[in-house]
Formats: structure tokens, C-alpha cells, sequence
């Protein structure tokens, strides 16, 4: 098996667990998903990839996709990476379906509403942008928190939601969405 294969090993990579279980919950042109801290794009792309590319074009596609990240370079990324999943440039400027905001994730409840079809799914990354020089721009635990619960009141029955925290990162926050968690369930 070749190194960049392990990557996609859902046995091996918490990540392509993640998107394997994403699979599984999302309607390909039925739901709406959020990715709430969008990052490099790379969940946002696996989103678009489940959503949107084995039948885009070939009907109306009821999906959406909303992309946040508080960072310009994140959402230029995030762009990119969307771009190339759904092979055409204009798709993100010319298409409701896809957005890519530049804003903070702490309240969903904007984005939500403009939803055409079913919330049934939301991720968060959280901590900094991956290979960023300012490692002290990262999410914050209120903010987080808010999103949860926004998310968590609006998600449809069977929906998910999808946290990956870095205690190593912020402590506090890791804390606050395992606590939040143990009380949603």
C-alpha cells in the first residue's frame, strides 16, 4: 500500500473514518451540509464530492453546501478544492448550491435558514489553519459551543454532527465540546 493511501484507510486515518461515516448520512441531492470551519477545503471537498458529483448536471440538485471559514486564504482554498470535486469554474459564483462565506461559524442560524433542502450534516475542524504561520488565530470555545447548539437544533432527525477537536491545541475547548456532547446525548 502506498503512503499517500494510508491517508484513505478509514482502519488507519481518523479523518477518512470521519468522511466514510459522512457517506453514510448524506442524500446525494436530497440534503444540505455545512462545513463550519472550512479550513484547506478538505472536508469541504469530500462534502461536495458525496453531494454533488455523481449527478451533477443530470437533474436539479436540491443539495447545498455551505463552506464558513473567518480566514480569506482558508476560503480561497476551500474554492479551489470545490472547484476541482465539481469541474467547473463558475460553479461557486453562479450556483446557490455551494457557498463559501468568509465568517465566523458562531451563529449557524443565518446560513441554516437559506438551506433549500434538509440540514443533515455539520463539521467543525477546530484549532488553527493547518500549515498557517499564525498558529494563534484558532476557533474559540464560545464561539464553538454556539455553532454546536445552533446546528444541533436545527439538524434533521438522522442528521450528524461532526466535531474533530486537538486537545493539544485548546484544552478548554476539546473540555467544553465532550461536555456539551455528554449533555446533547
Amino acid at each position: 500500500m502506498a503512503p499517500s493511501s494510508y491517508r484513505n484507510n478509514p482502519c488507519i486515518s481518523l479523518t477518512a473514518l470521519t468522511h466514510q461515516q459522512w457517506e453514510y448520512v448524506l442524500r446525494p441531492g436530497m440534503d444540505s451540509a455545512i462545513d463550519a470551519t472550512c479550513g484547506n477545503g478538505h472536508d469541504s471537498k469530500k462534502l461536495a464530492e458525496i453531494l454533488f458529483s455523481d449527478n451533477w448536471g443530470k437533474f436539479k440538485s436540491s443539495s447545498s453546501l455551505i463552506c464558513i471559514d473567518i480566514q480569506a486564504g482558508a476560503c480561497d482554498a476551500t474554492k479551489e478544492a470545490v472547484r476541482k470535486v465539481l469541474d467547473n469554474n463558475d460553479i461557486l459564483e453562479n450556483n446557490n448550491n455551494v457557498q463559501v462565506l468568509q465568517a465566523s461559524h458562531a451563529s449557524l442560524l443565518p446560513q441554516i435558514a437559506s438551506l433549500s433542502s434538509p440540514l443533515a450534516l455539520v463539521c467543525w475542524n477546530l484549532g488553527y489553519l493547518p500549515r498557517s504561520d499564525d498558529k494563534l488565530l484558532r476557533t474559540e470555545v464560545r464561539s464553538t459551543i454556539s455553532s454546536i447548539v445552533d446546528a444541533a437544533i436545527s439538524i434533521r432527525i438522522g442528521g450528524m454532527l461532526s466535531v474533530m477537536t486537538y486537545p493539544k491545541t485548546n484544552a478548554d475547548e476539546d473540555s467544553a465540546v465532550r461536555l456539551l456532547f455528554v449533555e446533547l446525548s
